[in-house]
């Protein structure tokens, strides 16, 4: 053993026992620890193997290899400090209108216009009229096929303003494309034009429908084949049959107004289709929300929108097609919200007009595929010195990385300026990592840029587990810039979206540990060639070394021996000769022989191509398998047919009517539009309706997430701390430090896997609060089981549905507990459950999911494990732990049935940690752990729960702190001596928890009450004024806070700073949570703005996976942009706090009045004699419903219902003032985790109400 260790020391991590009987082997382990201590000049003494002895050597505890943690694999997260927005186009664009009107906005010089943003307006106003006179309604699709113009940019502007949605389609398409195109999008008015270069647009469309221009001109069409399809608009001088003419349809909308629908950040404004490069499109559907925030954060990162902050205006040179998400996004959108002009010049790419616009009009910016930018410069190269000066600053390539060639090119060219890589897709809307502009010219080479703000990315293996650092595989991302789906394909949407929001992009890349990562090419393009795993990027990069080569692309084409060979296809430099001869010959010995090409073409009339600029590399595929099929018809066109066939693949809430203003344009000499004064602004600068006034908030942060694993963070914790105390059960007598409590998971690891338990199985524990619980908990996480809590209170019915929904396959139980007795409650859900022999498998009729109970108990029991035996079944097993992804379910937790029966919600990993870590930071807990100032939790609410999870679970590990546990159950006293004895630091609780436990603090003599804590926390309710007076009065040197959240959100989405003020801890629930989006919506779905209540829903990491088997309670509670639904009313303030009003079902109704409880609450709370109270509606004939309260008057006070009553009289208005009013002489009925269970205590009016009558 010594001797191995010595040998293999440098790649061990860890030493992990199994467990040893023998006494003379444990000797020898002894005797080979202490020399391995000696060899490592660690002084530690050896374990002490004995079962009964908790604390083990601090240097052999682990047993994970360094090569598993979590901080080694291949997940990044753009964290950043500028939140982001709830930006619409429309209310970007008028924004701009309003504080801009004057400056360019767009000049289009091959049609010789230019537009400043308010002659824009006037144009987008027109359209938006005459789309208003042709019937056109909120989300109705509108097709623009054509080539950038200026028509296309106002397009863009009003169904923005509008809320239509616009789908951009390649102006190249022909018949079959564009009918494929119309189908899917359902498109109902087309834009286009008559003519351009070889396409004749009517004659295409004439094509799909020969009767489709069998109607007068300037009426709607009725087409059979296109069925959704009723306007077509030329803009033509020309009049056509069946069709509207531009013109003549702006002439009709003069007269007509429009209202402008409220329009929500998350809809769908753009269908644009993915590029084609490796077969047909796919419509996907992008937002604005996705689109503005991500534009923004690439002008933000490149520096222009500081330039522009700075008074530097930009001028951007626009040479990509406007229908490609890239030419959308750099060449309208970031200069729409940077202010600045663009240009466009040409209506396809030009290289001489691109070079033209850089030369002549002093364009700063520019951006284009690798090609645009190497056509370009061959251009500008050829001209005269004197005709070559510039004033190019930024330049960004896309589409494929910046090869040694472009950025030698590009240097020689414009040592001025700087070129930057950005990578993205379609669907991402579109950019996922981008450079920075300080960034060395070897990062812009090698990488694609550093992640995106507020975008999470990871690198998986085919299995869908995180690759190291590193290691190619699969790129996954996710967040705010995922498209919403592709429209009208739902099977589509699933495939490229997981259940937890990852988008599958289908590329091959690599994640490094600095933030950047590089594109290896698509998961489609990889070439297996004989078993060897070959990417075509290395090969390119390598024979663009060349020097009589300026492209190159590689591919593989099918080969009977190999599977695969290497093609290479290449374009040479001007006026050179070069051979495939010459190329092998130069390949060899410089690349491994089975990565230089079998086959190269030198492709003289260049590469097939997208619209876009992108190579179309299933198109040179084609072509090299015909040409190879000449020589070799091994190669057939069923293969070609079965691999490489193409597959199928703001205003936010504007509510006023816009009149018809009689405008008229003021031509300036030069082309220019310009409109008369005071006749372009549309919006008031202080109207509500601004987007920036709307209940919608971004916890930004600089501190990134983390791809924790709760197994994973209790390793780390174990192998920093291992003699720290972890966890102290006052009840049970039982103290644990990190390690010891490791070695009970083992014990209990290999138990479990010995019963045969595997990675997924649910695990259900029903108990109350026990050391046994912890060890649970993180035992099932380190094997990739899934936790189901259990309310030890549960009768036979409850339980029974539990265990059904959850399909638990093992439970661990105690005997009984208070008055539970749980082998009776089991026995009656299933009376056949205990008919066999102890400490085997049980086998359930009633649970057929159910194969394992085990008890923590002395005795044992039929059918049953003893928990003991169970443990020493475990002894002479191994287990394997599996690899656990960060977004795995982790846990199952039942929601507080505060409003009804409890839904199963599946937690996971990432959420959990990650929402502990949140709240930990911001209560300056992490922080003091880091400086030495260690804290001692109190845990006086039931593990059950998630709050407790989250802060007497999670949050020790992360923060390495030491967890207490009163009592079994909530027990005052007990919580008052571990607050008082054991000098806890930080509380959590409910409110209730509070006034108990301060009740009885306040009866012990002043010598008694000597405490250390510092920080408490209250959940479940707000921090009323009488809490938070009695709390300071009892613990002066303490802060109370408040923390708002739910089950299914992990728990925390909002929380107080510790430096937060006693009225805003009263007053709030707290700040948005870091990471976290929330926004506060009306029945509609619309925002309403800040300050008024409406339903909360939440956005971001901290979501629940679902419900578990139950898609159909998801689905209504998570909708399809990825909030969930929270059913609470809620108040979202500018400041970023908000606050808890009730729960939707909650709102009482009174004779058309939304009177919310929380408000009369408060209000009852300020009585002198009051203190608890509940308010809720009760039924009534006459006004629909009743304000009845439920009220807990203090200890000796003797106060009336119509005390009460007179009390409110002249304080609240009379319609608020209770109807019915209930003293609750035996409190109010709770949930087991401390919550008032409203729906009872409306039961018990009711029928009270009903005994009256």
């Amino acid at each position: 053993f010594l001797d191995y260790i010595k040998m293999h020391y440098n790649n061990i991590s860890c030493v992990h026992f199994s467990y040893i009987t023998s006494t003379t082997k444990k000797i020898a382990l002894s005797l080979a620890i202490n020399k391995l201590s000696n060899l490592t000049n660690d002084s530690s003494s050896a374990s002490d193997f004995s079962n009964t002895e908790y604390h083990t050597d601090k240097k052999f505890y682990l047993r994970f290899s360094r090569n598993y943690h979590w901080s080694k694999y291949s997940y990044l997260y753009g964290a950043s400090s500028n939140p982001l927005k709830p930006y619409t186009i429309g209310g970007i664009f008028n924004d701009v209108v309003q504080q801009n009107p004057d400056r360019e906005c767009l000049v289009s010089q091959h049609e010789n216009k230019r537009y400043t943003f308010a002659a824009m307006d006037i144009e987008v106003d027109k359209l938006c009229r005459s789309f208003n006179t042709i019937g056109l309604k909120h989300g109705d699709r509108v097709g623009i096929w054509m080539p950038n113009c200026v028509l296309y940019y106002k397009a863009i502007m009003a169904t923005a303003r509008l809320g239509l949605i616009l789908v951009t389609i390649n102006p190249a398409y022909q018949s079959d494309e564009l009918k494929h195109t119309l189908i899917l999008a359902e498109v109902k008015c087309l834009i286009t034009l008559e003519k351009f270069k070889s396409q004749n647009y009517p004659e295409i469309l004439e094509k799909i429908d020969s009767d489709i221009w069998n109607r007068p001109s300037n009426t709607p069409i009725k087409s059979k084949i296109l069925p959704m399809l009723e306007s077509v608009i030329f803009d033509s001088e020309n009049c056509i049959n069946g069709a509207y003419n531009l013109q003549a349809l702006l002439d009709m909308g003069c007269n007509s107004n429009y209202s402008i629908p409220k329009i929500q950040p998350d809809e769908g404004c753009i269908i644009q289709f993915t590029s084609g490069t490796t077969g047909k499109p796919k419509a996907a559907l992008l937002n604005h929300f996705a689109l503005m925030n991500n534009a923004h954060c690439i002008m933000k990162r490149v520096g222009i929108e500081d330039d522009i902050r700075e008074g530097k205006l930009h001028k951007f040179c626009n040479p990509m097609p406007l229908f490609h998400a890239s030419g959308l996004s750099i060449g309208a959108l970031g200069p729409l919200i940077t202010k600045s002009t663009v240009y466009l010049p040409s209506a396809h790419f030009d290289p001489k007009a691109t070079v033209d616009v850089l030369t002549k009009e002093k364009c700063t910016f520019m951006f284009g595929t690798p090609t645009i930018h190497l056509d370009t410069m061959s251009v500008f190269e050829k001209l005269p010195p004197e005709q070559q000066d510039n004033n190019i600053k930024i330049a960004i390539t896309g589409g494929a990385t910046c090869s040694p060639n472009l950025m030698n090119k590009f240097r020689k060219m414009f040592p001025r300026a700087k070129i930057l890589s950005l990578f993205g897709m379609t669907e991402t809307s579109p950019c996922s990592f981008q450079n920075f502009i300080n960034d060395s010219d070897e990062q812009i080479m090698s990488t694609m840029g550093f992640i995106q703000d507020h975008v999470e990315a990871k690198v998986v293996d085919t299995n869908g587990h995180m690759v190291p650092f590193g290691t190619p595989g699969e790129l996954l991302v996710r967040g705010y810039l995922i498209m919403n789906g592709y429209f009208n394909d739902e099977e589509k949407t699933k495939e490229a979206i997981d259940s937890n929001g990852w988008l599958h992009t289908g590329d091959q890349f690599v994640l490094y540990e600095d933030g950047y990562g590089n594109h290896v090419g698509r998961l489609k393009e990889m070439i297996i060639r004989g078993g060897e795993n070959l990417f075509p990027k290395e090969i390119e990069y390598f024979l663009e070394s060349h020097p009589m080569i300026s492209q190159v692309q590689v591919y593989g084409i099918p080969d009977r021996r190999m599977g695969e060979e290497v093609c290479a296809s290449v374009i040479i430099k001007k006026g050179a000769t070069v051979t495939e001869a010459d190329i092998k010959a130069y390949s060899k010995g410089k690349i491994s022989h089975f990565k230089i090409p079998k086959y190269i073409f030198i492709e003289k009339d260049g590469f097939p191509l997208t619209a876009s600029g992108k190579v179309q590399k299933h198109k040179l595929r084609e072509m090299a398998i015909q040409r190879i099929s000449k020589l070799d018809t091994l190669l057939t066109h069923s293969y070609l047919m079965s691999k490489d066939e193409p597959p199928l693949s703001d205003s936010c809430s504007v509510l006023l009517t816009v009149n018809y203003i009689i405008t008229e344009y003021i031509d300036t000499g030069d082309h220019t539009f310009r409109c008369p004064e005071n006749f372009y602004l549309h919006f008031d600068s202080q109207s509500n309706n601004h987007w920036s006034k709307y209940s919608y908030m971004c916890g930004a942060s600089s501190e990134p997430l983390k791809p924790y694993t709760i197994g994973g963070v209790f390793n780390d914790a174990v192998q920093q701390t291992p003699d720290r105390e972890f966890l102290v059960s006052r009840h049970e007598n039982k103290r644990f430090t990190f390690a010891a409590i490791n070695s009970e998971v083992d014990k209990l690891c290999r138990s479990f896997d010995a019963i045969g338990l595997k990675h997924g199985d649910r695990v259900g524990i029903w108990m109350p609060n026990r050391a046994f619980y912890y060890t649970a908990i993180i035992a099932t996480a380190r094997l990739g089981l899934i936790l189901v809590n259990i309310n030890p209170a549960y009768q036979s019915d409850e339980l029974k549905h539990s265990l059904t929904l959850a399909e638990v396959k093992c439970l661990i139980i105690i005997e009984k507990f208070k008055t539970q007795n749980y082998p009776e409650i089991l026995e009656k859900v299933d009376p056949e459950i205990w008919k066999r022999p102890p400490n085997t498998p049980i086998k359930s009729k009633t649970l057929p999911m159910l194969k394992s109970v085990i008890f923590d108990s002395e005795n044992s029991f039929n059918g049953a494990y003893n928990l003991q035996t169970f443990l020493d079944m475990g002894f002479n097993t191994d287990y394997t732990i599996p690899k656990i992804q960060p977004d795995e379910g982790c846990n199952i937790q039942f929601t507080s049935g505060t409003t009804g029966k409890p839904k199963a919600a599946l937690l996971n990993h990432f959420g959990l940690i990650n929402n502990a870590y949140s709240i930990m930071k911001r209560l300056g807990i992490y922080d003091d752990n880091n400086k030495g100032k260690l804290h001692k939790f109190c845990c006086p609410m039931p593990l059950f729960h998630t709050f407790a999870l989250s802060i007497a679970v999670v949050a020790p590990m992360v923060t390495k702190s030491t967890v207490y546990l009163p009592s079994a159950h909530f027990d005052s006293k007990a919580t008052v001596d571990v607050l008082t004895k054991d000098k806890c630091t930080f509380i959590f609780g409910t409110p209730t928890i509070y006034f108990d436990s301060m009740s009885t603090f306040e009866k012990l003599p002043p010598e008694q009450q000597d405490n250390d804590l510092k920080i408490a926390i209250t959940g479940g309710a707000t921090c009323s004024p009488n809490l938070m007076n009695k709390f300071k009065n009892m613990f002066p040197r303490a802060k109370l806070l408040s923390l708002f959240g739910m089950t299914e959100t992990s728990p925390c989405s909002f929380h107080n700073f510790i430096s937060d003020s006693d009225e805003q801890i009263m007053s709030t629930m707290g700040f948005i949570q870091d990471h976290v989006e929330a926004k506060v919506v009306d029945t509609n779905g619309d925002m309403v703005p800040f300050g008024t209540p409406g339903e909360l829903l939440i956005r971001g990491y901290l979501k629940m996976n679902g419900y578990f088997n139950d898609e159909e309670k998801t689905k209504e509670t998570i909708d399809s942009n990825g909030w969930l639904h929270t059913g609470d009313q809620f108040v979202l303030y500018e400041d970023g706090y908000g606050n808890h009003v009730g729960r939707l079902k909650e709102m009482i109704i009174r004779g058309g009045e939304n009177l919310f409880p929380k408000e009369i609450e408060y209000f009852l709370e300020s009585h002198p004699l009051i203190t608890q109270i509940q308010v809720y509606g009760v039924p009534d004939q006459r006004m629909g419903e009743e304000v009845c309260a439920s009220v807990i008057v203090k200890e000796g006070a003797s106060v009336t219902e119509a005390d009460i009553k007179a009390y409110c009289k002249g304080k609240i208005a009379h319609f608020k003032i209770p109807k019915y009013i209930f003293i609750e002489k035996d409190g109010f009925p709770m949930t087991a985790s401390g919550k008032v269970q409203k729906f009872r205590l409306r039961e018990m009016a009711m029928q009270r109400i009903s005994s009256l009558s």
